[in-house]
């Protein structure tokens, strides 16, 4: 579904004049953050690897495939988001269980115990993107 959405918008978009512009408000979403993986991670090193890995692939292989211009200089991050309510995830270490449920995801901070819950980084990106001064958006 990705490759065909990217499609429209470069049919849309791709001379519109428009697409640098469109690709500096752009806010990247990264779902299933607690169910991209049927099987269990080893560490949360290992969950954090293999969802860098996810990000990369769609750089890679998505975004570059439709030259989208200075991903880098429009400073597009990924936020890891899930949309399925009723996700969850369970990390066993050697010495530690870790286990998240909706809307918590591990984060890369102190507190994996816990995770974070991905609404407010996600809320919040919208309202950078939206840096158009003396403009209402709702």
């Amino acid at each position: 579904k990705e490759i065909e959405f990217m499609q429209d918008l470069d049919t849309w978009l791709s001379a519109s004049g428009h697409w640098d512009a469109f690709w500096s408000k752009t806010v990247r979403l990264l779902d299933g953050s607690l169910t991209f993986k049927k099987h269990r991670f080893y560490s949360m090193d290992n969950y954090f690897a293999e969802n860098k890995a996810r990000m990369t692939d769609l750089d890679r292989n998505l975004f570059a495939k439709f030259n989208i211009p200075n991903l880098r200089a429009h400073n597009l991050k990924w936020i890891n988001i899930d949309t399925n309510t009723k996700g969850k995830l369970k990390i066993k270490e050697l010495n530690k269980k870790y286990k998240f449920k909706w809307p918590q995801i591990p984060s890369n901070d102190s507190n994996n115990d816990t995770g974070q819950d991905w609404r407010l980084p996600l809320t919040l990106n919208f309202f950078t993107a939206l840096q158009e001064p003396h403009k209402s958006y709702f």
